[in-house]
């Protein structure tokens, strides 16, 4: 069972935050069959590069998750199907408290022209203090907004960057 809790963060605020601290850096690709099915691609220093398949029921602060290891072929044959279409983005894990406090900064979903910023905190029950006032960060909590959840951003993702690739066709079209 995962329990999560989600935030949103200001670009800005978050880049004040990271200024002196320690992160561990993964870089993600994630990419959604359906709702709750994801292939994905982790690169950091210490891991390397990974392939990840998972299984999450849908919810907001309590879910079910199953994950599995996945060699590359496989993910290179589930990307395929979407002509390398993926979500991106960047996640720094950042610890104190005993806690871990993940930031996942959407390279490729934006807010106000900024890349989005999203917190996310695992609690052991759905009762656990976040402890995130520790942080001094601005924070919204969106734990119960769906439309923030990655499989949504995916879809939004998707579709700007069709809507990318038919505004070049119509240039090419409209220089012939």
């Amino acid at each position: 069972m995962e329990i999560e809790r989600k935030y949103l963060v200001k670009y800005e605020d978050f880049i004040k935050f990271k200024q002196d601290k320690q992160f561990k850096v993964i870089s993600i690709h994630d990419c959604y069959l359906s709702e709750g099915f994801r292939i994905r691609r982790t690169i950091n220093k210490d891991d390397g590069v990974n392939y990840i398949i998972t299984h999450k029921s849908i919810g907001t602060l309590c879910r079910e998750e199953d994950e599995c290891v996945i060699p590359e072929k496989f993910h290179k044959g589930f990307i395929s199907l979407f002509e390398d279409k993926y979500l991106d983005k960047t996640r720094f894990v950042y610890e104190l408290n005993n806690k871990k406090y993940e930031f996942n900064v959407f390279n490729n979903v934006k807010q106000q022209e900024k890349p989005l910023v999203i917190l996310e905190v695992e609690l052991k029950d759905k009762d656990e203090d976040t402890l995130v006032n520790s942080l001094d960060v601005d924070l919204f909590e969106i734990t119960k907004y769906t439309s923030f959840y990655g499989y949504n951003l995916f879809k939004r993702v998707k579709w700007f960057i069709v809507f990318m690739v038919m505004e070049k066709e119509k240039q090419k079209l409209v220089l012939v």
